[in-house]
């Protein structure tokens, strides 16, 4: 799907349509999904802003865009019937936020917890905060020492700044923010 959006920056608007269907069929397999084709939307939003300061005509048009969505929507809309006939939700195992509510991880394979927004809320926002900004540097020092067997953390920084502006690499830079972001704020896998 990223590859796919990174050919639409080159002009090829049938590949960034293609991507809503390979999207899609992420989402079948993972709820977060939803963060892939937020980065795949904001690259759409990118090239057009692009465009308008240049004066120049944009490389992806709304008929890419709309052909995206509509693709993506083929995949996950016969799911999301499925689900809201069965469960009455389209993310059932969403649909409580309890996941967004952990104060603790071991909260989040229990069974008699019930993390709610109002026991979250009692914590105070320094403890918010200071939960939060630990899930984000153990997302960080999970990545560096799982992924990037903490040699390749420098050269992946030092690739990273020197590409930041290429179309080539638009949507993976864009995705692996907004997904250590996802993993951090929205569904706090490494909280204390």
């Amino acid at each position: 799907a990223l590859w796919l959006a990174a050919r639409g920056l080159r002009g090829d608007g049938r590949a960034f349509a293609l991507s809503g269907l390979l999207v899609g069929v992420a989402s079948l397999a993972r709820n977060d999904a939803f963060l892939l084709g937020g980065a795949i939307g904001l690259v759409f939003v990118i090239e057009r802003v692009r465009a308008w300061r240049a004066h120049r005509p944009a490389l992806l048009g709304i008929g890419s865009a709309v052909g995206c969505l509509a693709l993506y929507l083929v995949v996950i809309g016969p799911w999301w019937g499925r689900q809201l006939i069965e469960f009455g939700s389209i993310s059932p195992t969403a649909s409580s936020g309890n996941a967004l509510w952990l104060t603790d991880y071991r909260q989040w394979n229990s069974i008699t917890a019930q993390p709610t927004l109002d026991a979250f809320l009692a914590q105070g926002w320094p403890a918010i905060l200071e939960s939060r900004l630990v899930g984000l540097t153990g997302s960080i020092a999970n990545f560096a020492v799982l992924v990037a067997s903490v040699v390749l953390v420098p050269l992946i920084v030092i690739g990273a700044w020197a590409r930041r502006r290429s179309d080539d690499f638009l949507p993976w830079i864009l995705y692996a923010v907004i997904l250590t972001l996802g993993a951090t704020l929205i569904f706090p896998l490494h909280v204390r």
